[in-house]
């Protein structure tokens, strides 16, 4: 698995695979309105509109460009949308080899490349697998600068253009902004990084001023984006009862996240990290090892995120959440942490002393299987009991042949193949 350039190409490859499985169909819902002003703008008619769909001119304009270059299809319509995908895969994968190793950088650009809602959104034209790039770019310039104890402004300056550049794909990228926060107070409390962060907030502030400069000499309105979204969007979903909204900030995202196959197993892979951890007796070798601050700072991101997710607001004037079912793809944001975090987990299965945590994965997930069966979802439980199931043969074959880590891991992975290449099948538009 040294070979970087093929294990890009392989992952890819797959990802393809699975888009051009899954076939993009003609545009029908908000991807419709993106598809429609991506044409106005190829006609020179393009206008700035109240509309929050109109105003994401980093969904808008790269698919009027592909347009304009090779005629309107699907298959055109959302080509963005894979080429962000494809990048997200490959930015991930070697962002990873050189901060963890190369088993993991595999492992978790493998279950991104093979996730069903990276797949499904990378298949039509909506910002959120956009938006989830250029996240994880911020943060992981963020990451390199810190652990480098690093201010290169460049650095800086490409944190704040990826920032940018995903907030006018599409707002929900200011979600990012708690955990940021919460670096830069962590940091100034420690008294490191303070050149680095001084650098970042000026960098930042003032890529704000001037945005917020072009839509005034554009629209007369310097927050027009905010403007607009209040209005249009975040008056017509403010629409919760008392008692809606005490289920929404108590236990409905929980459901939520267990309901959706995209998150489901890896925050089971997330949990048994977790699980694993319990009764480590010696930290200080644990914290020696390569990866170590990654982890920490990845599950820290994760849940920060995840609170952010569950319980900011999306509006100053009304108390109205992130929606929930039907609207998996606004929660993207967390597949990369858990997938790095689920990664760590597998590559440590098959490294040593991996056998207890194995069994750990292979009860995990009967344990969701056993569940899924009582509330009668069959097809669920099916799922859950193949990750046992190649689990433990994933035992046997380290206990009892000599096979390299390598291709235990692969064996360790089928189930996430398989789970993927099924859902693309019975899903498939070419059907």
């Amino acid at each position: 698995m040294r070979n970087k350039p093929f294990i890009i190409a392989f992952l890819l490859f797959i990802h393809v695979g699975f888009w051009f499985i899954l076939k993009p169909a003609p545009p029908f819902s908000d991807d419709k309105v993106y598809a429609i002003n991506a044409e106005s703008m190829v006609d020179g008619h393009y206008q700035l509109l109240e509309s929050p769909k109109n105003h994401r001119l980093t969904v808008i304009a790269p698919t009027a460009l592909f347009i304009k270059l090779f005629g309107e299809s699907p298959f055109i319509v959302s080509l963005w949308t894979l080429l962000c995908s494809l990048i997200t895969i490959a930015c991930l994968f070697l962002f990873l080899s050189k901060y963890s190793t190369i088993e993991v950088a595999f492992t978790s650009s493998f279950l991104i490349a093979c996730n069903n809602l990276q797949i499904i959104y990378s298949v039509a034209l909506f910002p959120d697998v956009i938006v989830a790039l250029f996240a994880f770019l911020v943060i992981e310039l963020i990451y390199t600068s810190r652990i480098e104890n690093s201010s290169n402004l460049i650095t800086i300056i490409g944190a704040t253009v990826y920032f940018y550049i995903g907030f006018l794909a599409k707002e929900i990228i200011l979600i990012i902004l708690p955990f940021i926060v919460f670096l830069f107070i962590s940091d100034w409390i420690k008294k490191i990084n303070k050149t680095f962060w001084i650098k970042f907030f000026i960098s930042f502030i003032s890529g704000g001023v001037i945005l917020n400069a072009i839509y005034y000499f554009a629209t007369g309105d310097a927050n027009f984006i905010y403007h607009c979204i209040n209005k249009n969007h975040n008056e017509v979903f403010a629409i919760f009862t008392n008692e809606e909204l005490i289920k929404r900030f108590t236990y409905q995202p929980l459901i939520f996240l267990f309901q959706s196959v995209g998150y489901s197993i890896l925050l089971l892979f997330f949990i048994g990290y977790f699980l694993s951890k319990v009764g480590v007796t010696n930290q200080n070798k644990y914290n020696q090892k390569p990866g170590a601050p990654l982890i920490k700072f990845f599950s820290i991101y994760f849940l920060i995120l995840l609170a952010t997710y569950w319980w900011m607001p999306t509006s100053f004037n009304h108390l109205s959440p992130i929606l929930l079912f039907g609207f998996e793809r606004m929660w993207m944001l967390l597949l990369i942490p858990l997938a790095i975090i689920a990664a760590n987990l597998l590559v440590e299965a098959i490294e040593g002393e991996g056998r207890k945590k194995l069994l750990l994965i292979t009860a995990i997930f009967f344990i969701a299987a056993l569940i899924s069966v009582i509330l009668s979802s069959y097809n669920r439980a099916f799922m859950f009991l193949l990750f046992s199931v190649f689990s433990i043969f994933s035992i046997l074959l380290k206990e009892k042949t000599n096979l390299n880590k390598q291709i235990i891991l692969s064996v360790l992975l089928i189930p996430v193949f398989f789970v993927a290449l099924y859902f693309a099948y019975q899903n498939s538009n070419w059907r």
